[in-house]
């Protein structure tokens, strides 16, 4: 009985052992990544941060272009857009080959009806 309890001593110490270290690897792997994630939202926060940062400066450069710089009234610029739709409607033979298309003269004209409904 005393030769058992030998033979199995070392084993249970050894059982024990690896036990604690597979307990100490798994504490290591969570610490491991809750560092990793940690770390990922901080790069998704910073990330997010960025992409605010540039939307809002991309709204600021919108409001800047859309301050007048241009010596037009409203009504002036209105009717000057409208009769320059009116010429190149009417040349669109000729403002083709310089790569004016129609639907850039359609945007153009609602620019212009903005202006007359502004």
């Amino acid at each position: 009985m005393g030769l058992l309890r030998l033979q199995t001593g070392p084993l249970r110490l050894l059982e024990h052992l690896q036990v604690q270290r597979t307990r100490l690897e798994v504490q290591r792997n969570c610490l491991l990544m809750q560092r990793t994630l940690f770390w990922m939202f901080s790069l998704l926060f910073y990330d997010f941060l960025i992409v605010f940062c540039i939307t809002y400066i991309l709204e600021i450069i919108k409001m800047v272009q859309q301050t007048r710089n241009y010596s037009f009234s409203d009504a002036e610029l209105a009717l000057f857009t409208s009769n320059l739709v009116g010429y190149i409607t009417r040349d669109q033979a000729d403002f083709t080959p310089r790569g004016v298309t129609a639907l850039m003269v359609t945007a153009l004209q609602t620019l212009g009806n903005e202006l007359w409904n502004y």
